[in-house]
């Protein structure tokens, strides 16, 4: 009896479920010519970004991965640029108020990201008013006695004020001039920069005035102030610019040195004349 139902169990084929019969029967047969025509849609890849789950629990996307365009939307314009469409101008009196602070915050914050953020104020009231300031600061400067009891600058202050004003407008149009030409983005305005510009001038003169009264240390003071406003300056014309430190270098020294072989070549023609 045994051995019959082990010989029919050998001779009865196996029963394959009929899911996995059609699937093997699938695998196995080639595709006919509509199958190969119209093959079937791909499916989509699966989103493997990494799942954060939110206050509720529930897992959703990394807010901190952005797409590249995204990313690369927000620096179209400019690095570090203010939002110009939300933004309103405040009247000569609010700008008078928010004057000081801007003054402290040029001087004592040096980067380009500072320029960036008070360029925006730049109005020519303000222009004005702090060129007035800056030129009234140098005369001062200019009639206090040196320990001689001599002058410092061989020209009535008064004199000095006069000149102060339209010598600042020149030297600044040969900047903004020099650092048009070399930004690859043509500029910024003219009143940007000599809002900026102007805005650590006034202070250091300030201290500068306020340290000639010690005469041990106004002459450190002078010359520390003075390259530290240099610095201040090229970083304002590389904010309002879009350039580069060496380029906003080159666009603030060209002036200097030209006026400084000018006035050498005038001196050599008086000189040579004088002898003949």
């Amino acid at each position: 009896m045994t051995e019959n139902n082990s010989n029919e169990s050998k001779d009865t084929p196996r029963e394959i479920p009929l899911d996995d019969a059609q699937n093997e029967q699938q695998e196995h047969t080639p595709p006919t010519s509509e199958q190969a025509e119209n093959p079937p849609p791909a499916q989509p890849a699966r989103n493997l970004q990494p799942q954060w789950p939110n206050e509720r629990g529930i897992p959703t996307h990394n807010p901190s991965q952005q797409s590249s365009s995204q990313q690369g939307s927000s620096y179209q314009q400019h690095p570090f640029q203010p939002n110009q469409d939300t933004f309103e101008l405040p009247s000569f009196g609010q700008a008078l108020a928010l004057l000081p602070g801007h003054c402290l915050k040029a001087i004592s914050q040096p980067s380009s990201r500072t320029f960036v953020s008070l360029k925006r104020y730049s109005t020519w009231n303000m222009v004005w008013l702090l060129v007035i300031l800056s030129a009234l600061t140098t005369a001062l400067l200019a009639s206090l006695p040196t320990t001689d009891n001599t002058p410092s600058i061989p020209i009535s202050p008064a004199l000095l004020f006069l000149l102060a004003i339209p010598g600042y407008f020149l030297f600044a149009i040969a900047q903004y001039y020099i650092a048009r030409r070399l930004s690859d983005t043509g500029g910024g305005p003219f009143v940007e920069q000599c809002y900026t510009s102007l805005l650590p001038t006034l202070p250091a003169g300030i201290i500068e005035l306020l340290a000639s009264f010690i005469p041990a240390v106004s002459s450190a003071v002078s010359f520390v102030l003075g390259l530290y406003t240099i610095i201040l300056n090229v970083m304002a014309l590389k904010a309002v610019h879009n350039i580069g430190y060496g380029k906003a270098t080159l666009a603030f020294l060209t002036p200097i040195f030209l006026l400084f072989g000018l006035l050498f070549l005038c001196i050599l023609c008086a000189t040579v004349a004088a002898r003949t």
